[in-house]
């Protein structure tokens, strides 16, 4: 799905996309979304699942908020939609103030029509007051004189007509710019993400001039972006930033920038940490026992450190033999699979460890129809998913431990093991070694049988250790 889609997903859902829509269709919908936020069971990982959500949803509206012209009433609509999605992702902390308040509020339909009564703080906490709803304002596009204001990768269809009024050089000009020129060695997914991001970015940095700006400025867009969000979504907010920054002083569209630095060190909020050796072999002692799908699921993550939508995709003609080595097909052959970019289509080898029945997982796939998928399209199955591994390893109040942490302890064997760098980034699709080691290694030459004996060697190493 693309993010024009995911707009207009966001903005059918509070009836914004309509102009003739009245202020009680508006009103209807954003009370019943705070009802279903307040009563919705987050036992299952809140702050992952929703809580990414919630922020998609916000950062669409905001766009929205920068460019669409819009009625009144679509403004006070999307002002009270954004204090609701607010008090949602205040719900996931336990704080839910927000959401009784919106619910009494909209019950008693005490909200004044006037637009300038309907913006509440949780909006400015948000978009700063260079932006206001009803007219488009340079930071929209790009509005520096060399970067045309068509470059934006954005496919929505709202646009404005008025020319730009500034010769500042804004940071959502750069992004655009960054963008245009990267869009094509990115995938839909990762595409998506980043524009999302740069939005964010953008809002929050306003109309400063990326010309003049100062260490205060980075100082104080980490301060905006972070009053509301984790650390690890901080630092990857400002990890994106510093990419187009330092590409934009490489193509010489600034001397020089103040970026650098900023990110918060990592720590029990921003680390997805990996499950220890012992914690393996319980995890997989108990997955063995249960014929779930979801149990299925985790050992196969288990033995090959894919991602969880890398397996939860799979076809039954993804699971082959090449070169007389048996594998698994991460691929795009698919129209319902994704993938988070172009190094991540790769063969795993699958090795029998840890009591993984290998023949009864291709008994079940061989019975499968053409095409048919290994594990069943459900909503749920994530929530399943979660829910069963933390049963499993037992560490249930520890939220750094997360399915994703499976991934993180093949990265930690392969290592420790001394499997060669090129290996260990083939079998986990990435196309950096300081990523596969640096960043999930603490705690193209290569053939399948080079990958096979890798994985050997490190879940021998989970196994005896």
């Amino acid at each position: 799905m693309n993010t024009s889609k995911d707009l207009r997903a966001a903005l059918q859902g509070f009836h914004l996309d309509n102009p003739q829509a009245t202020w009680e269709d508006i009103k209807e919908a954003i009370r019943a979304f705070a009802l279903e936020a307040l009563s919705m069971d987050h036992s299952d990982d809140p702050r992952q699942s929703y809580g990414m959500v919630y922020s998609d949803l916000k950062d669409h509206l905001i766009g929205h908020a920068m460019t669409a012209s819009m009625t009144a009433v679509q403004a006070k609509g999307i002002t009270k939609a954004l204090s609701a999605l607010t008090a949602a992702e205040d719900r996931l902390g336990g704080d839910v103030r927000g959401l009784c308040g919106i619910i009494e509020e909209l019950n008693e339909d005490s909200v004044s029509n006037g637009l300038s009564q309907s913006i509440d703080s949780s909006y400015h906490d948000h978009v700063p007051d260079s932006v206001h709803l009803s007219i488009p304002v340079p930071i929209c596009k790009g509005t520096y004189e060399g970067i045309p204001e068509n470059t934006s990768t954005s496919t929505s269809t709202s646009t404005s007509t008025s020319p730009a009024t500034t010769t500042k050089l804004t940071y959502m000009a750069l992004a655009a710019a960054y963008l245009k020129e990267h869009s094509t060695n990115l995938s839909a997914l990762t595409l998506r993400n980043q524009e999302a991001s740069q939005r964010v970015l953008s809002v929050a940095l306003g109309d400063t001039d990326m010309t003049t700006h100062t260490r205060a400025d980075m100082v104080a867009l980490k301060e905006t972006i972070g009053a509301t969000r984790a650390n690890s979504t901080v630092n990857k907010l400002l990890t994106i930033m510093l990419t187009t920054l330092e590409w934009s002083v490489n193509t010489g569209l600034l001397e020089r920038h103040y970026g650098k630095g900023l990110k918060h060190k990592r720590d029990a909020d921003s680390a997805r940490k990996a499950f220890t050796e012992d914690d393996i072999k319980l995890i997989m002692a108990k997955a063995v026992e249960d014929t779930s799908e979801a149990s299925l699921l985790i050992q196969l993550a288990t033995l090959t450190g894919a991602r969880q939508n890398e397996l939860y995709t799979l076809v039954k003609e993804d699971i082959k033999e090449v070169a007389g080595v048996l594998a698994i097909d991460i691929n795009l052959n698919h129209s319902h699979k994704t993938l988070k970019n172009k190094t991540s289509a790769r063969l795993v080898p699958l090795v029998e460890a840890h009591g993984f029945d290998l023949k009864g997982f291709l008994e079940l796939v061989d019975g499968l129809p053409e095409g048919g998928r290994v594990f069943p399209e459900s909503p749920t199955m994530g929530r399943r998913v979660n829910s069963m591994l933390r049963s499993f390893h037992g560490h249930s109040d520890d939220t750094a431990l997360v399915f994703h942490s499976l991934r993180h302890s093949m990265a930690t064997a392969l290592k420790a093991n001394g499997v060669p760098l090129t290996v260990a980034q083939a079998i986990l699709g990435h196309s950096s070694g300081s990523i596969t080691f640096d960043l999930y290694g603490k705690g193209a030459g290569v053939n399948l049988k080079d990958l096979r004996d890798g994985l050997s060697v490190a879940l021998s190493y989970q196994e005896s250790a």
